[in-house]
C-alpha cells in the first residue's frame, strides 16, 4: 500500500535478513527486492555508503533506477535528516509532485550544510536545522508562498523516561525548554 519507502542502509539490510550493502548495485539491489516486496517506490539512501565521498541515494520506481548524489557532508549535526526526509516527500507527495520532484535532496544538501556548524547541545550528535528555508530564502525547497518566521511556534515534547534518565524533573525540563525559547502554551510530555 506504501508509495515510497525510504531505508537507509542499515534499515534495509535488516529488512532483508542483514544482507550486505557496500556498493551502488548492491542499493540497486536492495531497491529492487524491497520494491518486490510491495511499496511503488524504494528510495534507499547511502550516505553511510562505505568509501565513498558522496551522499548517493537510489531511487526506484519499479522500471527505472534513479541515482541521486551529493557531495557527502561530513557533521555531527545530521541527527534526525532520515525522518526529515521522508516527512517532507510525504507532504511533497500530498501537494501532488510526482515522486522523483518530491525526494528533495538538493533542499536536504542545502539544509544540512547550513547546520553543519550549529553549536547546540553536548550529544555526540546535533540538530538538523529545518528553518533554513525561512531564514535564507533558499530556492532549493519547493514552496509557493512566501512565510515569515515570526508565524512560527516552538514547541517542545519532553520525554519522561529521559527526564528520569537524565535525573531532572519534568518541571526542570519544561523551565529548560521555555528558557530556550518554546512557547508556554506548548509544552507537552
Amino acid at each position: 500500500m506504501a508509495d515510497i519507502i525510504t531505508p537507509n542502509l542499515k534499515e534495509a539490510a535488516a529488512l532483508l535478513n542483514g544482507m550486505l550493502l557496500e556498493t551502488l548495485d548492491d542499493m540497486r539491489t536492495a531497491a529492487r527486492l524491497l520494491h518486490n516486496m510491495g511499496p511503488k517506490n524504494v528510495l534507499v539512501k547511502g550516505g553511510d555508503l562505505p568509501d565513498s565521498s558522496d551522499a548517493i541515494d537510489i531511487l526506484y520506481d519499479g522500471l527505472n533506477f534513479y541515482e541521486l548524489r551529493s557531495p557527502l557532508i561530513r557533521t555531527r549535526n545530521a541527527h534526525g535528516t532520515g525522518c526529515s526526509l521522508a516527512s517532507c516527500i510525504a507532504a511533497e507527495l500530498a501537494k501532488g509532485y510526482p515522486v522523483l520532484s518530491a525526494v528533495a535532496k538538493r533542499c536536504f544538501e542545502t539544509a544540512l550544510d547550513y547546520s553543519k556548524e550549529i553549536g547546540i547541545g553536548n550529544g555526540p550528535q546535533g540538530p538538523f536545522d529545518h528553518l533554513l528555508r525561512l531564514k535564507s530564502h533558499s530556492q532549493d525547497c519547493h514552496r509557493q508562498q512566501p512565510f515569515s518566521p515570526s508565524d512560527l511556534f516552538l514547541y517542545a515534547v519532553t520525554d519522561s523516561r529521559m527526564n528520569k534518565r537524565w535525573g531532572q524533573s519534568i518541571a526542570d525540563a519544561v523551565k529548560a525548554a521555555i528558557d530556550g525559547g518554546a512557547d508556554r502554551e506548548a509544552v507537552a510530555d
